[in-house]
């Protein structure tokens, strides 16, 4: 235990890194969240954003209210810090030192330690991950967080029982489903993996306290909503589902989740033989979970890609692969890729061992975890494109957030129907006019070597001197 909570706080200081080094700037849902913030912080109430035949669909007109978890932490540090970058600073800092650490956290609950820090660092490695889905001014990055810690109290409480950590899981699936529109669909399946593997073990009483806490928390959020503006959804876009659109988003989706994992056969042979050993520790690490009947981590992944896939994105149905929307939208997937590549690890190991007798499996399981390792950080640091950015998305410096003394300009609104409605976002210049000229378009000097050297040190440490081996059957 002890072991485990030094290298959890290892972790958090281990995601300071590229905390430090790059903040990612791009207008897009962060406008909408920072004014939602402004009304909360200079009126005190809710604000919406007025939609006429939103995407093109005729038909889907109304008030947008965007999940207020995000935009009520910014409203917080607006209230602390004044209308600054640095109150935007730390409003996203947690999920970001946050994510890492949880998911050792996860990963340790069916592996040994030593492969669970390789899976949750590694994490971090993954080609936009860091760099375009944790680091962006977006909600997605509370989404990754909220799963995980959902997924991990309900972990708790398969290895314990207590129903604290199943009350604990439920709320955390509430503050998911209070943070961004698409986690509707992720909800929704881990809820269903929940009451599939709860209604397995013949107690379905216990359910009540995994529901108590989205009861209370979103039914609350969803009434005051239906009061204001007699709709029955928050995000009216969002939570329209097209079985038309199905077909045409899936592939999209599924080849972007490949793409996240550096899985690409357009790149020559060495990259194409790279990638074809990545896709087999990935599928293995998916038939050793299922062989274990660890039944949730498979569920999770595969379920988001399966239902949000009939949400009505027209950009989505384009088949542009690793578009940024997409790339923002499964980034919830990403920590799962990294425990299937470690499981894929283990059990790979487990069948060379059949063949290779003088070679222990653990030998050959660390071999293969290490080959991975060094893999995606390889990739990482060699790819041009990991903080490429335009005129409108760029990145800045921890410094920049920091220290940038300038009051940023609030939202203005309007009453519409006597609900606040934004009307102007003039974030959007200050982002764009104010912070482009401290933008950094590359890696920091000697950034790779730092960041290898600490995540070097507890691995060296755990591989030499981790006594207890946990045996995989």
């Amino acid at each position: 235990m002890k072991k485990t909570f030094a290298i959890f706080i290892y972790l958090i200081l281990f995601s300071l890194l590229p905390v430090i080094f790059f903040w990612h700037i791009v207008e897009d849902d962060f406008m909408d969240t920072i004014a939602t913030a402004d009304g909360l912080f200079k009126l005190h109430e809710l604000c919406y954003a007025y939609y006429h035949n939103f995407a093109g669909v005729v038909g889907m007109t109304g008030f947008s209210l965007r999940p207020p978890l995000p935009a009520m932490s910014l409203a917080l540090f607006f209230n602390l810090f004044g209308h600054k970058t640095v109150a935007i600073f730390f409003a996203y800092l947690l999920p970001r030192i946050l994510v890492i650490p949880l998911v050792f956290l996860v990963a340790e609950e069916i592996m040994s330690k030593f492969k669970a820090y390789l899976a949750a660092t590694i994490t971090g490695f993954f080609l936009f991950f860091q760099t375009y889905a944790l680091s962006t001014l977006k909600a997605d990055s509370f989404v990754v967080l909220f799963t995980l810690a959902s997924l991990y109290f309900y972990l708790c409480w398969k290895r314990k029982k207590a129903n604290l950590y199943l009350c604990l899981s439920g709320l955390f699936l509430a503050f998911n489903l209070l943070s961004k529109e698409t986690a509707m669909p992720l909800s929704l399946v881990l809820f269903g993996a929940v009451a599939f593997d709860v209604v397995r073990q013949k107690k379905i009483t216990r359910l009540i306290y995994f529901l108590i806490p989205g009861v209370i928390f979103y039914g609350s959020y969803f009434l005051v909503n239906f009061m204001l503006t007699k709709q029955a959804s928050p995000s009216f876009f969002a939570s329209k589902l097209y079985v038309s659109t199905f077909f045409g988003s899936f592939k999209t989706y599924f080849m972007t989740v490949f793409y996240y994992a550096g899985v690409n056969f357009n790149y020559g042979k060495l990259y194409s033989l790279q990638s074809l050993i990545v896709f087999i520790f990935l599928s293995a690490g998916v038939l050793f979970l299922i062989k274990s009947k660890k039944y949730m981590l498979v569920l999770v992944p595969f379920g988001l890609i399966f239902f949000i896939c009939f949400l009505n994105y027209k950009n989505i149905q384009s088949g542009v692969v690793g578009n940024r929307e997409i790339l923002h939208r499964i980034s919830p997937v990403v920590p799962f890729l990294s425990i299937y590549l470690f499981c894929g690890a283990e059990y790979l190991a487990k069948i060379m061992h059949r063949f290779l007798k003088k070679i222990s499996r653990r030998n050959l399981a660390i071999c293969f975890s290490l080959f991975i390792s060094f893999t995606f950080i390889f990739n990482y640091f060699r790819s041009p494109f990991a903080l490429d950015y335009t005129d409108e998305e760029f990145y800045v410096n921890a410094q920049t957030m920091l220290t940038n003394k300038r009051e940023i300009r609030p939202s203005d609104f309007t009453l519409k129907r006597n609900i606040c409605v934004v009307i102007s976002y003039p974030q959007k210049e200050f982002m764009v006019r104010n912070l482009r000229k401290y933008r950094v378009s590359a890696f920091p000097k000697n950034y790779k070597e730092i960041i290898i050297f600490f995540w070097a040190i507890p691995a060296i440490f755990l591989l030499f001197f981790e006594r207890k081996y946990k045996k995989y059957d």
